[in-house]
């Protein structure tokens, strides 16, 4: 099953299930209040989990002031996307660690601790992390943590047909896919370069991924071809992914969301998309193949780029689309070579069905790449070799991937970048099988 992550305003979403409360607007003349702002994060970047996942998660609490007295905070989850009226709490799959939790006078950051109940869910969930009852007289919660949790997928999971490929993979080449079958534990860095012309891409840094990604058959799977798809999370980065997305777009005040970008701006209106609307963003790492097995070792070479003349964009019903403004069908920035990471998003699924009803704007804006494809911002240049050839802080590393099935170890290095970068970024994610 995909990951979902489910965007929404982290006030929105808190407000509706009492995590924080709305104080009456201020009159004109009015003192003004100082408080708190409380940021929470996940440093180590695990947000995507399974359901039964085994450690413990850490979550730091900033605040932009120290604390006047020691405070007690009562953590709670509120499970996203819901279509009723008012959004739950939901404290049966994941909880804090001794909450509620009480943090020193003077402080100005703290650690809570948060794990998984191992409950059994049926699909993915959305559970963001907020504080209940907060005084927002003294207190604003300003950023919140969102935990997408996938159930735990085993392989009795898998179909009768897909038991039996395993089987004879293992008896005729002595691979046993088996316990890769599944949730499976991730770490990982992104070194982003920076040089970027917004401001959340000007600064170098380094990303921490984390978590699991479901891992599974692949569609092309065979005795001759041995074949995996990572079903959500893929190399830990769906977060990543999205927001960058969002900062590209939606959430992009200086050149996407402002009054001088009015093809962009209409876009908006069209789909109904802007940084508050709840969408669904699911990501998937088709078919990546494992080659050049050695018995002796018990290793492997894995493949998991994409090349061709040219990576499509494709309509509703898979078909590429023509543009006839310059009589080509439309590819995605020129490149030839990819990390072939699929993507479902519900605005780009209403943008696809506004152009299969000719919307008139829709297909225009299509024809000059205005439009809310995620492929078209992410994901941009040439990986098999590099385009920026850049003399210094050159980040491009050749795409390469391996497995150790003696050690359960298995590791992807590869350069990516996204439409307002300067240099590559380079990724590097180990995934381990538990013992």
């Amino acid at each position: 099953m995909n990951a979902t992550k489910i965007l929404a305003s982290a006030a929105l979403f808190l407000a509706s299930a009492g995590l924080i409360s709305c104080s009456d607007d201020k009159n004109e003349g009015d003192e003004p209040t100082l408080t708190t702002k409380i940021y929470l994060a996940v440093p180590d970047g695990t947000t995507n989990i399974s359901a039964d996942y085994a450690d413990d998660i850490d979550v730091s609490v900033r605040f932009s002031a120290p604390l006047a007295e020691a405070t007690e905070f009562d953590f709670a989850f509120v499970l996203t996307g819901s279509k009723s009226d008012q959004t739950p709490t939901d404290n049966s799959i994941l909880t804090v660690v001794d909450n509620p939790v009480t943090i020193a006078k003077g402080a100005t950051t703290a650690n809570i601790k948060v794990k998984t109940l191992g409950a059994e869910i049926e699909q993915t969930v959305s559970l963001m992390l907020g504080i209940k009852s907060l005084d927002t007289s003294k207190f604003e919660l300003k950023e919140a943590v969102t935990f997408t949790v996938t159930p735990p997928t085993i392989f009795g999971g898998l179909t009768e047909e897909q038991k039996a490929l395993i089987a004879q993979i293992k008896a005729e080449k002595g691979i046993d896919l088996t316990p890769w079958m599944g949730n499976i534990s991730l770490t990982g860095t992104i070194e982003f370069p920076g040089d970027g012309n917004r401001a959340p891409f000007v600064e170098p840094t380094t990303i921490q991924l984390g978590g699991t990604s479901v891992i599974t058959l692949g569609s092309e799977a065979s005795a001759d071809n041995i074949a995996l798809t990572m079903e959500s999370n893929p190399m830990g980065m769906t977060d990543y992914l999205y927001d960058s997305m969002l900062k590209l777009t939606v959430k992009d005040k200086e050149y996407f969301d402002v009054e001088d970008s009015p093809n962009s701006t209409r876009l908006m209106e069209l789909l109904n998309w802007n940084e508050n609307t709840a969408e669904t963003f699911e990501v998937s790492l088709p078919n990546f193949k494992i080659v050049n097995y050695d018995a002796s070792s018990k290793t492997a070479e894995i493949e998991f780029t994409a090349t061709g003349e040219a990576d499509y964009m494709l309509d509703k019903n898979g078909d590429k689309i023509y543009n006839e403004l310059f009589e080509d069908y439309t590819s995605y920035n020129g490149h030839t070579s990819w990390i072939p990471f699929s993507y479902k998003f519900s605005a780009w699924d209403r943008n696809l069905d506004l152009f299969a009803a000719q919307n008139a704007e829709i297909v225009e804006f299509m024809g000059y790449n205005i439009v809310a494809d995620p492929k078209m911002y992410l994901g941009i240049n040439d990986i098999d070799e590099d385009y920026w050839e850049l003399e210094e802080n050159n980040l491009y590393v050749t795409p390469k991937g391996s497995i150790d099935f003696a050690n359960g170890v298995m590791t992807f290095e590869f350069p990516f970048d996204h439409a307002d970068q300067y240099g590559y970024s380079r990724v590097k994610v180990s995934y381990t099988i538990a013992k």
